[in-house]
């Protein structure tokens, strides 16, 4: 049979948000306060000190902001690096090997693929831009519509990104379309982690506003 303790502590974690270890730090914490009660209290009050702690809906819901925070600003961290050292890793291609004129397509799909061309320059620098906001609003301002709102940036810029890639594989000139497919395999799937992600960052950013 498990103890009280341990069955109210589970119901809390199965509620909180995040990961993990965050779950688990929650945890830890509670626990502490309720053992030390309980050795101050005696085990016959356990039953009442679980009562004044409040149910694990509510504790939980205590704990989500927080957590949700903790979410938003490692979601961000992790956009920025990634999104940078992609800008960074396309910038030493380009140094290397190039771009030829050739790639450039003629006829109707020419003004979709320099248009895409300017979308996966721009996009990356508004979502870092916003990632980037997105940490700075959570250390000085905390949950609310700013967050939100920069997280949902970020989000579109992420999705603005992979859609500007698609539209390259799909419109570059012939002779180069398998190469280029081949470089828009990897970057599409590192795109959808990054949208995942973004529309994580979001979602945890609205509910960070309580």
């Amino acid at each position: 049979m498990t103890h009280p303790i341990d069955d109210y502590l589970a119901g809390v974690e199965r509620r909180l948000p995040g990961s993990r270890r965050m779950r688990a730090e929650v945890v830890a914490e509670l626990r502490d306060g309720l053992l030390t009660a309980v050795e101050e209290r005696g085990e016959d009050e356990l039953p009442r000190i679980l009562d004044e702690f409040g149910s694990p809906a509510r504790v939980a819901a205590g704990f989500g902001p927080e957590l949700r925070l903790g979410l938003v600003r490692r979601g961000a961290a992790q956009i920025l690096a990634v999104l940078f050292a992609t800008g960074v890793a396309w910038r030493c291609f380009e140094t290397v090997w190039g771009t030829p004129d050739s790639t450039i397509p003629t006829g109707w799909t020419r003004p979709v693929f320099l248009a895409a061309t300017g979308v996966i320059e721009i996009a990356p620098v508004v979502a870092q831009l916003a990632a980037l906001a997105c940490l700075g609003v959570v250390l000085i301002a905390g949950p609310g519509r700013l967050l939100h709102a920069a997280a949902v940036v970020t989000s579109v810029g992420v999705v603005g990104f992979g859609l500007g890639a698609l539209a390259i594989c799909v419109t570059v000139a012939a002779p180069h379309r398998l190469e280029t497919i081949g470089l828009g395999i990897p970057l599409a799937l590192l795109t959808v982690g990054l949208a995942r992600r973004a529309h994580r960052l979001a979602a945890d950013a609205r509910a960070a506003r309580g």
